[in-house]
């Protein structure tokens, strides 16, 4: 159907070799059904002008949420085209415009932003129908699969984002989240990690944090919440960066303050995100390879199982930039065991729930120094997670694992914490310890 309302559109053969697009905005749908069809009807206009500013001469089609395109320039190579689709997305990194609307028995009075994902296709012989549909089905599989906040296009990832309508209170955390995180609201906690055998500090993990302000959408909720709204919004790869970027010029404020602190920087990235936005990350991660990151691989999410030799090359050429690599959870899934001696691996850290049980049977005490024995012998540092106890602090100090964090030690701190805790430590450098 799309193909036929193109060339009716057009009213002319096409040439023989074309690439098309399809713009997927996933949560149009909602929108619409948040703030009415009337408004959802002047953003679409909206959506087109903005298309027709970038792509001269393109063609148009709405079907549902997915936007069809072409354009009777010649425009054959993907290289053209993918430079043009990221111009488009561009074009949609701004908000539309307050709106106020009533809807659902909900008044909304904000901006609204959209997340779109852009498919490409080509189509080798445009004159056949058939071929045409083909075509730009393959393009739409492509926008609905890949989350495209970064530029990035993948014609073969199934997204993981859930296809279910969002209702009213979904719908308004997404937007809350998009603006939140694109207005450098979020905010970032940071729990200190110490060697175990001397309690001084080693460095830091970044956790994201909802806005300062309270009883907003967004309020008290949980970082797996705030994740998930960002793999729900398409912008888990932008999420990721600002993470990076700004943890980063955090420790670059606290080396200046005191100099006798090593100030690593660990960053949760789910492996995902080195696959679909890799160019984004690596932008984000300084040149010069004295930046102390450390990137914690977690699979909470989702699985790399399908992309893992890629995911190897690319924590490989990580490493290569001065970037440590982690594995997060270490010992949640058997899967681990099998892949520490094929990832390229700095670090694992014990699951909280080990630590939890370390003192609940001699089993569970023998697994975890097991665990503990392994990853020394492979030269692999060790972090034990979640210490809530000074018995666990004690068991631990009589293993080889080198590194905790928990509540023991500390509570997640904000920056202004951390400067607290920095000058301490920088009154007291000859015991700068917990």
């Amino acid at each position: 159907m799309i193909a036929d309302q193109l060339q009716d559109l057009l009213g002319m053969p096409a040439p023989p070799s074309r690439i098309v697009w399809c713009i997927s905005f996933p949560t149009l749908p909602d929108i619409e059904g948040n703030v009415g069809a009337d408004i959802g009807g002047q953003l679409k206009r909206q959506i087109c002008e903005r298309v027709r500013a970038t792509v001269k001469d393109s063609v148009l089609a709405w079907e549902d949420h997915h936007l069809y395109l072409w354009s009777t320039s010649l425009i054959d190579d993907r290289g053209s085209a993918s430079d043009v689709a990221g111009n488009l997305i561009e074009r949609f990194s701004f908000n539309f415009g307050a709106v106020s609307s009533q809807r659902n028995e909900i008044t909304i009075e904000q901006d609204i932003f959209i997340t779109p994902s852009i498919g490409l296709a080509e189509i080798l012989n445009f004159g056949e129908k058939d071929d045409v549909s083909k075509g730009f089905l393959r393009a739409q599989f492509a926008a609905d699969a890949v989350s495209a906040d970064n530029g990035q296009f993948v014609m073969d990832y199934r997204d993981s984002v859930s296809a279910s309508k969002a209702g009213p209170e979904l719908f308004l955390k997404q937007q809350a989240f998009i603006k939140a995180l694109r207005g450098n609201k979020l905010r970032l906690a940071y729990q200190p990690k110490v060697e175990i055998h001397t309690g001084l500090l080693y460095g830091f993990e970044a956790l994201i944090r909802p806005p300062e302000e309270k009883f907003g959408a967004l309020f008290l909720l949980s970082p797996a919440e705030l994740v998930q709204l960002s793999i729900s919004t398409n912008t888990l790869t932008e999420l990721t960066a600002w993470v990076i970027e700004t943890a980063l010029s955090n420790v670059d404020s606290w080396r200046l303050t005191n100099p006798y602190v090593p100030f690593s920087m660990s960053v949760n990235v789910l492996p995902r995100t080195l696959i679909e936005g890799w160019e984004a990350i690596v932008a984000a991660i300084p040149k010069n390879k004295n930046h102390g990151l450390i990137i914690e691989i977690t699979e909470e999410f989702d699985d790399c199982s399908g992309f893992f030799p890629l995911l190897t090359d690319r924590v490989s050429k990580l490493q290569l930039m001065g970037v440590e690599i982690s594995v997060d959870d270490f010992g949640k899934g058997m899967s681990n065991i099998d892949r520490l001696s094929s990832m390229p691996c700095d670090e694992i850290k014990l699951d909280a729930l080990l630590i939890k049980g370390v003192l609940d049977s001699k089993a569970n005490a023998e697994l975890v120094g097991s665990m503990i024995n392994y990853a020394a012998n492979l030269g692999i540092r060790v972090v034990a997670e979640g210490i809530e106890t000074n018995a666990q602090w004690h068991f631990l100090s009589g293993t080889d694992c080198q590194l905790g964090q928990g509540f023991f030690i500390s509570k997640p701190l904000f920056e202004s914490e951390i400067y607290k805790l920095i000058k301490r430590l920088s009154d007291n450098r000859m015991i700068s310890s917990f």
